[in-house]
């Protein structure tokens, strides 16, 4: 599944789960065990390309802190919002330190949208809004 797919049905999921989440990690490269080869083998794993080891998924669509892990190096959150039609998000690249980034917040420039990961409106759930975003920016690196 492309990274687009994958967006188009964290978008149009009501809530989080271990499915979406295997689909998220497959988005970022990683390759995932959903169902067991063997009885009595394991299962929702996930690993890198250059690994060996085989490691239980995060809830990365039900938990916030474990979708805050997907913001790429080099990214900040920038919203995070919950309107009456559901969540929004955006991710920001940095331009340096805190400082800076804060200096031109203040200054009313606006990030190129090269810099911008877009906005995402109406998600389910806070947790789907961050891996759409964390996906688009993960995609625009």
């Amino acid at each position: 599944m492309t990274p687009p797919e994958i967006i188009a049905k964290l978008e149009a999921a009501e809530r989080g789960s271990r499915d979406l989440t295997a689909d998220v990690y497959q988005a970022f490269g990683f390759s995932v065990i959903r169902t067991p080869r063997r009885p009595g083998g394991i299962a929702w794993r996930y690993r890198g390309h250059m690994e060996s080891r085989w490691l239980s998924m995060r809830d990365l669509t039900e938990s916030l802190d474990a979708a805050l892990t997907l913001v790429p190096e080099g990214w900040r959150l920038h919203i995070l919002a919950e309107h009456y039609s559901g969540w929004s998000a955006n991710l920001r690249r940095k331009f340096g330190s805190e400082a800076a980034d804060e200096a031109v917040w203040k200054r009313g420039h606006h990030w190129p949208s090269e810099h911008s990961s877009g906005t995402v409106e109406k998600i389910a759930t806070a947790p789907l809004a961050l891996c759409v975003v964390a996906i688009k920016a993960r995609s625009a690196s």
